[in-house]
């Protein structure tokens, strides 16, 4: 199976005929791709997969909570939530991991530090507490731009305690 043809055409049923872990697989490769349009197809599918159940072993999907590329790491981290509401992953998992969200959180890239704040961050504090990220709080007031108002907001919500 040519999964970049397949990526390329949109033809992401016939990808989903394949073994699920072999597609998954393949599909690991082009989340880094320079290429956006490709790498968002595979990370479209990837998502897909875990969301409906596709993907299910932790060991499959814990890798990508450290995955080199940022952009793509913080897409899964923004899946965290439903992975762990699932039981994909524990939040045991997560917080073995944690420093790889800090790491965004911490960004030198200001869209990823700012998205994670924003997006990111929010729906995690419930399962792992604001005492966690305290200490990475002045990051979250170094946000700068057209991003500062949005991030404030998580920046107040995690003082407030």
């Amino acid at each position: 199976m040519d999964v970049e043809y397949l990526l390329k055409r949109g033809d992401y049923e016939k990808l989903l005929e394949g073994d699920p872990k072999a597609v998954f697989n393949s599909l690991l490769d082009f989340l880094s791709s320079n290429d956006k349009e490709l790498k968002h197809r595979a990370w479209e599918i990837v998502q897909d997969m875990i969301e409906k159940g596709l993907i299910k072993h932790k060991e499959e999907v814990i890798p990508l909570l450290c995955y080199h590329d940022e952009g793509t790491r913080y897409r899964v981290w923004n899946l965290v939530p439903k992975m762990v509401t699932s039981g994909l992953i524990s939040i045991e998992n997560v917080i073995e991991k944690l420093d790889c969200l800090f790491s965004m959180l911490k960004s030198n890239n200001q869209e990823i530090r700012a998205l994670s704040w924003y997006s990111t961050l929010p729906p995690l504090l419930s399962l792992l507490g604001k005492d966690r990220v305290k200490p990475l709080l002045s990051y979250c007031r170094s946000v700068n731009g057209e991003w500062r108002d949005l991030v404030e907001e998580t920046c107040r919500e995690i003082e407030d305690r």
